[in-house]
């Protein structure tokens, strides 16, 4: 949980709100993969003029990653996020919160979603 301390301060990250950012989505049997462009630095950027390889990264989500990723809309708090995946999966998510909690923040590090608060913090 250093992430949320580290961007966050002390603020209850449960209370944010999350929101998609604009990154492909593409859908395999029910489950989305996220699909957004590899930060390359100046070296990896000649190594890869040299060998090759996909300049996008590619990342499966699993059925509770899918679920949570169709929630980050802005609308539902991480908090509203646990319960509604706690609702659907049950037992299968235990301890909802922190997992819950640790993917979205993931998900904040790759630049993939942000908060509703941020972007009201800068204005």
């Amino acid at each position: 949980m250093h992430i949320c301390m580290k961007m966050f301060g002390k603020a209850n990250i449960l209370s944010y709100h999350p929101i998609r950012a604009r990154v492909r989505v593409e859908w395999k049997d029910g489950r989305a993969v996220l699909v957004y462009p590899k930060n390359l630095t100046r070296f990896e950027r000649w190594l890869h003029k040299i060998i090759g390889g996909p300049l996008e990264i590619r990342r499966p989500l699993d059925d509770v990653g899918t679920y949570i990723w169709r929630l980050c809309d802005g609308k539902h708090s991480v908090e509203d996020i646990c319960n509604k995946v706690w609702e659907r999966f049950k037992e299968d998510v235990e301890p909802v919160k922190p997992r819950v909690t640790r993917f979205i923040l993931i998900l904040r590090n790759l630049n993939l979603v942000f908060f509703a608060e941020e972007i009201k913090k800068d204005a």
